[in-house]
């Protein structure tokens, strides 16, 4: 998606302009279609407006597809901790994700944890039905809201199903490396949270809730323009 205040370093036409149509062709009322996200540094043009990089988005950036856990240190997810160097390729090593779920891992992540919402497309009566994001996260800090409502959609009967060619950049915050320390510092709290929801029933018949909030924070918004 286009945004007017993002700017490209050479003109030419969106690199992902195919996105919409493959989610909309592949769409179905219990799918969690999930595609996947191109970190990059935040840098400013010199009219003060944020920078991509040239070219599409590379699949290969997102975590989930190339990741390279440390090792010698618990990981906060799952709590284990690994010995020895790993060249993880959690897309590939689960089949695209279908050997997960029915509490199935591959290391550090579950099928939940593919559910993030960076770059996602649900169906919208599932969403209302289990209320959306739940919003004490929040007030908790930054995580997990978007495992939660994997795991919450997943409950419902929907499949996490990912689209390879589905990749998108995600531009970094300013001051990206303090907000990472912020969410890593209350992950334990965030975490402890997650699992005692998972221990309760899955939430379902939450629509009338969910529009309720969502009026309010409408009614409360403020509009930006530029």
């Amino acid at each position: 998606m286009s945004r007017p205040d993002i700017s490209r370093r050479r003109s030419g036409p969106t690199p992902i302009s195919h996105v919409f149509a493959d989610v909309a062709a592949r769409t179905a009322g219990d799918t969690v279609l999930t595609g996947f996200r191109h970190n990059v540094p935040y840098q400013a043009s010199s009219l003060g407006r944020p920078l991509l990089p040239d070219g599409p988005p590379l699949l290969t950036a997102d975590h989930r597809v190339t990741w390279k856990p440390p090792v010698g240190q618990v990981l906060p997810y799952s709590g284990i901790t690994l010995t020895d160097e790993l060249d993880g390729r959690p897309l590939d090593a689960t089949d695209d994700f279908q050997n997960l779920g029915h509490g199935r891992s591959y290391y550090d992540w579950d099928l939940p944890r593919m559910a993030v919402t960076a770059l996602l497309a649900v169906p919208r009566e599932q969403l209302v039905d289990v209320g959306g994001f739940a919003e004490e996260f929040g007030a908790l800090g930054w995580g997990m809201e978007d495992t939660h409502l994997g795991a919450a959609l997943i409950a419902a009967g929907c499949l996490v199903i990912p689209l390879r060619q589905t990749v998108g950049y995600h531009l970094d915050p300013p001051d990206a490396a303090t907000q990472w320390q912020s969410k890593l510092a209350g992950w334990p709290r965030t975490l402890a949270h997650y699992r005692r929801l998972l221990a309760l029933p899955a939430p379902g018949g939450r629509g009338h809730a969910f529009a309720t909030t969502t009026d309010k924070h409408l009614t409360d918004a403020e509009v930006i323009t530029r």
